[in-house]
């Protein structure tokens, strides 16, 4: 169980406790510190900003593929004459991107080759998303909103 799993009303709340409790029975406590684990554990989960702080994360986390890294390989390739096969006639430059996500099955790699125009559209597109998140932020701080964003790019006042 995770802490967003007990976000759904009371009954939620109550199961997950429950399985925390049912967990802790194994470390040998005494039926009077479980007690007040539970007692403690709900009065913990019932804070709004725990409560909301849980829906952030499921928000978060629902995309099949959560970004954990990216890093960009750039090497030189040789290219052989067409002639012998033996021959360097030159060289050229080839970058990887290489990216690592999580799944629900743990985490993946996937690589993509590029060329320089290919970074350099990947980073006009990266430089748009860092100006629209920009604006949104000061939509919100203009409509005295939290700024709930995960990341340490949010100024989370």
């Amino acid at each position: 169980m995770y802490l967003a799993s007990y976000r759904t009303p009371h009954s939620g709340l109550s199961e997950f406790v429950e399985s925390v409790i049912a967990e802790a029975r194994s470390f040998g406590l005494s039926a009077e510190h479980l007690r007040r684990l539970s007692d403690r554990l709900l009065r913990l989960l019932r804070l709004d900003s725990l409560r909301l702080r849980s829906k952030v994360l499921e928000l978060a986390f629902e995309s099949a593929q959560i970004f954990q890294s990216g890093r960009v390989l750039t090497d030189l390739r040789p290219v052989f004459s067409l002639v012998s096969g033996m021959d360097i006639e030159g060289m050229m430059v080839l970058h990887t991107l290489k990216i690592e996500y999580f799944t629900g099955e743990g985490t993946k790699e996937t690589y993509v080759s590029m060329d320089d125009d290919d970074m350099a559209q990947l980073a006009e597109a990266l430089e748009r998303a860092t100006q629209k998140a920009a604006a949104l932020r000061a939509f919100i701080k203009k409509s005295r909103l939290a700024d709930l964003s995960l990341g340490g790019s949010a100024e989370n006042d």
